[in-house]
């Protein structure tokens, strides 16, 4: 996509044409498969028809099963093998041999009102966007499900889609690369159509007949449509488990090859500017001879990748691949350096368009680019451009032969838009821009939006926009080609900084115009647009945030040890690059030092400032049997307390006014090695308030029975029980984070306030999968993060540590959670596995959600201000 396309986007759009146009025109008759009008507009139908059917197939499938009977015990396998042997897995344009790129050619060649709608009821039928009629719904059965009980249903086939891409991904891998990704899909929505019977005991085309009678208003509910966004998502989840299109080692040949001749196509634009515009527009070549020599160029580029024996593959499918390998270093330069990153967020620009999304904000690759762009360098570049493609056309339309027999319209434009763009680069290097790097017509694309509130106001802008869309349709029709149509089904995207605003426009006003989404068995969304931009945000190759003085870690032990191990893995690594001052609090290690090992971890913390703790043992008489410990170690929570000179304080705002803001010291550890808190009744007196102490069994009563608004200070013992209760009437220990200020302001060490986790931990040692909850854990590592942020003043890194807490507050609200969660929602005895995730599923899923939030603009949910946490408020009917 953009002004400029790279000679892979030439080769998609290019026919392998020889100099004399007429004589060709004559070889492709002889060829073609379909060659009028009418039978193109017949495959269309055709194509659009087979992928209804193949929809109203599998829920048939699944409908007969269920009549069968003994459906219950059927593997993903079993039903793989089963809709295998039912055949007819191709479209009518696959059997045909036709691929993507020929049917775009038709569309061009045949461009017309009726084939145009025709081509998009096949991409929406494609896509799964046109309704099928539910044929076998009983009215009775259909009335009685209410919106509630949809989003029920859709929450549960989330749950069942996550359950099954994990028995996918457990199959050998050359079993799944042997498997179809059509027949995988099909699979999939047959197992979730028989499980949502046999939970519910409602057919597919009921459940289709009450959603298309609330259609509007399930449009309108934000719950319906974060559970039909997250379907396509996992939809798409499943595929990358299937066989790719290549694999790494193929992909990153191929992306050299790409490399290469990206790089050899702009210089010959380069070349070409130079030899059609010299020093005083002396014209040292014509037009048409340019053109035939980059028509050769790109025909000898599309040779070498055919018989280099790559597919053909569309940004989609680039993009994909991608994602899959990029952690590849070599492939991820070869991605930026071909430009291919600011063609996949283009793609992702157009996708938000037609989903009618706010897009995400660029990149970084990207944003180092076009950072320093001024929206007057912009402006100067924009009519730059736009009066070299004026030239071009003008030149273009003065040849003595009739432009239609020498320029072919699919190949004049990316030539006519690549010599123009040169012009952008001269005219970066005259304005002074201080941009080292060479810049593209993507780059004034991304450098437009970035600036357009400014250019939407400068009429020299807006009317050098005007004139480059009017030179582009005229260098079309002198082509012989359609005029570019500005949305979805253009068939030839050309992106510029005035086009992109009426992209975002007109596609908004096509999808208002157009027919109705899709309700369909599985999926009620726009499957293509979600499932795209799902993989383009989740793949980013993120540059890590760099994290310049160390967080000391404090490890500890059993199930919180190993969820801790996997929140590192995949939260805070992969984006973080930080050092990491490590100290192993195990309860072993510090027996083995003597505990010399947690008093270095509470130095380490006095000097870096930040600390955060794992849940650790504190040693009994049955600890002490059981590791065989050389004595009953104190806790070492209390030791580094005593080092860190931490306090407790009362903060408190009298009449809840917040500039009345009083504190109230009740305790100093320094120097005290007797542990707990000591009230000091006198510094309650000293500010006025009302104090009495109270037998904890009376003060238990109090708690469950107030409404709060009292402070309550326990002894040790008292505290850890009470801490936990109090806990627990929020949903669970396992959202408890606990954080220690110290005297300095600064110096803060964050911790999860629950234990170990044993019982978790025996299950686990005897190799069971558990569901123990790692939001404490997480948010120990958010505290943390953040207060390093504030003390650094990297807004990059406070950035992070909001979006991680926030993926995991919405995924929670959202219905994806641990077992101590889900038993708040369905109750102990009723408590299900289907109704829950396990640790290692679960911070998988808040690691996606945390990269798409990543990717987009961060909606601000609460202030993150030092080392204080300001949680979101609940609703009681978020669970």
């Amino acid at each position: 996509l953009g002004i400029i396309p790279d000679s892979m986007g030439a080769m998609h759009i290019a026919e392998a044409l020889d100099d004399n146009k007429e004589d060709n025109i004559e070889d492709e008759k002889e060829d073609d498969i379909i060659n009028n009008r009418d039978d193109f507009l017949k495959l269309l139908n055709d194509v659009a028809d087979y992928h209804i059917n193949s929809r109203q197939r599998i829920a048939d499938f699944a409908r007969d099963l269920i009549k069968k009977g003994n459906y219950e015990n059927l593997t993903f396998n079993d039903l793989y093998s089963m809709l295998l042997n039912l055949g007819q897995w191709k479209d009518p344009a696959e059997e045909l041999g036709m691929n993507d790129r020929d049917i775009q050619a038709l569309a061009i060649k045949y461009d017309d009102d009726e084939i145009n709608e025709a081509g998009q009821r096949m991409m929406m039928a494609q896509q799964g966007g046109i309704s099928i009629t539910p044929i076998h719904a009983t009215k009775r059965i259909a009335d009685s499900i209410d919106r509630k009980k949809v989003i029920d249903i859709h929450k549960f086939m989330n749950r069942t889609f996550l359950r099954l891409v994990a028995i996918f991904k457990k199959i050998p891998q050359k079993e799944r690369y042997d498997m179809l990704p059509k027949v995988v899909e099909a699979t999939a929505e047959a197992y979730v159509t028989l499980k949502v019977y046999n939970e519910f005991k409602i057919d597919a085309d009921d459940l289709e007949m009450a959603v298309q009678r609330m259609e509007k208003h399930l449009q309108e509910d934000k719950a319906y449509q974060q559970e039909a966004e997250m379907l396509a998502h996992t939809m798409a989840k499943l595929h990358e488990y299937c066989r790719p299109l290549l694999l790494e080692d193929e992909f990153e040949k191929m992306m050299t090859i790409l490399y290469e001749q990206n790089a050899s196509t702009r210089k010959l634009w380069i070349e070409l500017y130079d030899l059609m515009f010299g020093s005083n527009n002396n014209h040292k070549i014509s037009v048409k001879t340019a053109y035939r020599q980059f028509v050769k160029h790109t025909k000898e580029q599309s040779k070498l990748m055919k018989d280099a024996g790559y597919p053909e593959l569309n940004p989609l499918e680039l993009g994909d691949l991608y994602g899959r390998y990029k952690d590849n270093d070599n492939i991820h330069k070869l991605w930026v350096k071909s430009n291919c990153d600011l063609a996949a967020y283009l793609q992702v620009v157009m996708i938000s368009a037609q989903s009618q999304m706010e897009p995400p904000p660029p990149p970084p690759s990207i944003m180092r680019k076009v950072k320093s762009i001024t929206p007057s360098q912009v402006v100067n570049m924009q009519c730059a451009m736009t009066t070299c493609l004026g030239l071009i056309k003008t030149m273009m339309n003065n040849e003595e032969d009739d432009p239609t027999k020498v320029f072919n319209a699919q190949y004049a434009l990316p030539f006519a838009q690549g010599v123009a763009s040169i012009a952008i680069e001269k005219e970066n290097k005259v304005s002074g821009n201080d941009n080292k790097v060479e810049l593209t017509g993507e780059d004034l694309t991304i450098a437009g939006m970035i600036h357009s509130q400014t250019l939407q106001g400068d009429m020299k802008f807006m009317e050098a926009s005007m004139k480059q869309q009017q030179y582009i349709a005229e260098i079309m029709n002198m082509c012989g080609g359609p005029k570019p149509r500005w949305g979805v089904r253009s068939c030839i995207t050309t992106l510029n900084t005035g086009a992109a605003a009426d992209i975002v426009r007109d596609t908004r006003r096509y999808n208002q115009q157009s027919s109705r989404r899709n309700v369909s068995n599985i999926q009620y969304t726009d499957k293509s647009a979600a499932v795209s931009e799902w993989r383009m945000l989740t793949r980013v190759k993120y540059e890590r945030i760099r994290v310049d003085k160390p967080i000391v870690e404090l490890d500890g032990d059993e199930m919180t040890r190993i969820v801790w191990q996997m929140i590192k893995d995949k939260l805070i690594f992969p984006f973080i690059d930080m050092d990491i001052d490590y100290y192993d609090l195990s309860v072993e290690n510090r027996d083995k030092t003597d505990d010399q090992v947690t008093i270095d971890a509470a130095k380490a913390i006095l000097k870096y400032n930040v600390g955060v703790k794992c849940a650790t043992i504190t040693p009994d008489a049955a600890r002490v049997k059981e590791f065989n410990l050389k004595k009953m170690w104190k806790s070492p929570n209390g030791t580094i307390r005593n080092i860190l000179d931490g306090r407790v304080e009362i903060v408190y705002y009298p009449n809840n006014n917040e500039d009345e803001k009083k504190s109230i010291k009740l305790f100093e550890f320094k120097d005290n090695d007797e542990g707990g808190v000591v009230m000091g009744i006198k510094e309650f007196e000293k500010v006025g308030l009302w104090y009495e102490h109270r037998l904890i069994d009376d003060m238990v009563a109090q708690a469950i029975k107030s409404k709060g608004g009292f402070v309550w200070a326990c002894k040790n013992y008292d505290g850890d029980v009470q801490s936990d209760i109090v806990a627990q009437g929020y949903g669970s220990l396992g959202l408890m984070t606990s954080i220690l200020l110290c005297p300095d302001g600064k110096t803060v060490l964050s911790e999860a306030a629950h234990g170990t986790v044993t019982r978790h931990y025996r299950a686990y040692q005897r190799g069971e999968k558990t569901s123990t909850n790692p939001i404490a854990s997480i948010f120990a590592w958010s505290r943390a993060l953040n207060q390093r942020a504030v003390l650094d003043s990297n807004q990059r890194l406070k950035h992070f540590a909001q979006a991680l807490e926030d993926a995991c507050v919405e995924s929670v609200e959202a219905g994806y959670m641990s077992k101590d969660l889900a038993i708040c929602v369905a109750g102990t005895s009723k408590i299900s596995s289907d109704q829950y995730l396990t640790s290692e599923d679960l911070i998988d899923y808040f690691s996606e959600r945390l990269k798409v939030k990543l990717a987009k603009p961060l909606k601000k949910r609460y202030a993150l201000v030092g080392p204080r946490l300001d949680p979101p408020k609940y609703k009681s009917e978020d669970l």
